[in-house]
Formats: C-alpha cells, sequence, structure tokens
C-alpha cells in the first residue's frame, strides 16, 4: 500500500545542529546517470567535450615551443638570402627568447586579472601577425619586428594555457591533461629541426615555411578556443594588482 508520508523518499541525516535531506534516486535516475557518465568521459577521465579544449591548449603550447627550434636550422639560408653575418644572425632567435622571458610572469598575471580566454586569444593572433611579418619581411629589420611580435604574443599566450588548463581539469583528469600537454612542447621540441631541415632542404619550400607553418596551426587554435574555451579569471576584492611591481619584474628580467 503506498506510503502517505511525503519524506518517505528521502533520506535523511540529522544532528544537533542541522540536517542534511537528500533525494533517493529511483531506478530510472540512476540508469540516465549512468549513461550520461559512460557517454561523457573516456577511460582516461576526461570528459569527451573536454578534450577540445586540450587539444588547443597542447596545439597552442606545440607552436610556440617549435617557432623557437625550427628557426635555428633555417638560419644559414636566411644568412645567405638577407647577407648578414653571424653576429646579426643571432638577434632572430635572441631577441625572441628575451621578449618571451621578459614579459611572461606580467602576461601570466594580467591573464588572470583581464581573462585568460581573451588574453589567450590575444597572444595566438599576435603570434600569428609575428609569423606572417617574418615570413613577408624582406631584410633583417622586418624579421626582427617580426620576432617581436611573435615574442610578445608568444608571452601572453603560453601562461594562458597552463592557467585554462588548471581552470578547467579536476582530480585524475587534469594529471592526465597536464601529461599529454607537457608531451606535446617536448614533442614540438623535437619536430622543429626535423622541419627546418625538410623545408631549408625542399626544392619546393624555403624557410620561410618556417613561419608560414604557424599560419594554419594558429587559425585551428583560434577557432578551437572559439568553440571549446571558457572565459575565467582570478577576482579578489581583497587583493589588488600591483603594477608598479609588474613594470618592476619586466624590466628586471629584460636586463638579464
Amino acid at each position: 500500500m503506498p506510503s502517505t508520508n511525503p519524506n518517505e523518499d528521502k533520506v535523511g541525516i540529522t544532528s544537533k545542529d542541522a540536517t542534511v535531506v537528500t533525494e533517493k534516486p529511483d531506478a530510472s535516475t540512476t540508469w540516465q546517470s549512468g549513461q550520461e557518465q559512460k557517454t561523457s568521459t573516456t577511460g582516461l577521465g576526461i570528459e569527451r567535450k573536454q578534450f577540445l579544449t586540450l587539444f588547443v591548449l597542447s596545439l597552442s603550447l606545440a607552436i610556440i615551443v617549435l617557432d623557437a627550434t625550427i628557426v635555428i636550422v633555417a638560419l644559414k639560408q636566411i644568412s645567405v638570402d638577407f647577407q648578414i653575418s653571424l653576429k646579426d644572425l643571432e638577434w632572430i632567435t635572441s631577441l625572441y627568447a628575451l621578449v618571451f622571458g621578459t614579459f611572461l610572469l606580467t602576461w601570466g598575471k594580467l591573464g588572470d586579472e583581464f581573462g585568460r580566454k581573451r588574453i589567450f586569444m590575444a597572444g595566438i593572433s599576435l603570434f600569428v601577425i609575428g609569423s606572417i611579418v617574418d615570413g613577408q619581411s624582406a631584410d633583417l629589420t622586418q624579421m626582427l619586428v617580426g620576432r617581436v611580435i611573435q615574442g610578445f604574443g608568444a608571452a601572453m599566450a603560453s601562461p594562458a594555457t597552463l592557467a585554462i588548463l588548471t581552470t578547467t581539469f579536476t582530480g585524475k583528469a587534469r594529471n592526465v591533461a597536464f601529461g599529454i600537454w607537457g608531451a606535446t612542447a617536448g614533442a614540438a621540441a623535437v619536430l622543429g629541426p626535423l622541419l627546418g631541415g625538410y623545408f631549408t632542404s625542399s626544392p619546393t619550400f624555403t624557410w620561410r615555411w618556417a613561419f608560414y607553418i604557424n599560419l594554419p596551426i594558429g587559425a585551428v587554435a583560434l577557432i578551437g578556443a572559439l568553440l571549446a574555451i571558457k572565459e575565467t579569471r582570478f577576482k579578489d576584492p581583497n587583493y589588488s594588482t600591483d603594477y608598479g611591481g609588474l613594470a618592476l619584474i619586466t624590466l628586471g628580467l629584460s636586463a638579464l
């Protein structure tokens, strides 16, 4: 006979100070939740929809790392085309690293405040623009301008990938995501010289493709970011950003 007690289908945990009441799940609810968990997660513990986010972040970090190593192999052809000395040639790699390292901490903090997705997408956009400038450059000056833009964009995007990764994944899924993210960066560092050698030795391509390769990858990353990444930021009313300190850190890093 059905019970008339409305609280009979609830489980109550009562203490001296409070009572926590939760609904008893019926058979259909339990089956539906099991099906959702089964279809929305993978064996790695990552939700299927989160894989696009992980793919975008890993791909973006990959082109940043790739760009630091692929250019090394292309330097010889660049020196021949531009007729520049080894001393001047070193600025192509050094300037990118200098700008990247100088602004890395600054943009990491500003991303927390103004929105990580926003800073990430702006950084990838700048990186792509810098790649276009480098690929189209006719002399060393134009190339160095492109390298500065690339380094600045990389400094914006790189810390944002880490922050978005941390806020998107939790528990076991976060460990797996960090592993894939880091492994992708390592693979890109190894792949860079191989691609650089292929572009410079192939009759079809030239050293300029060491920069053009960033364009389709950057476009995929931007589209994926629009579709998959949610905006997050760190806001604490009891905390204010020390912009003077950020400026001093930036100046200090540039002097190292």
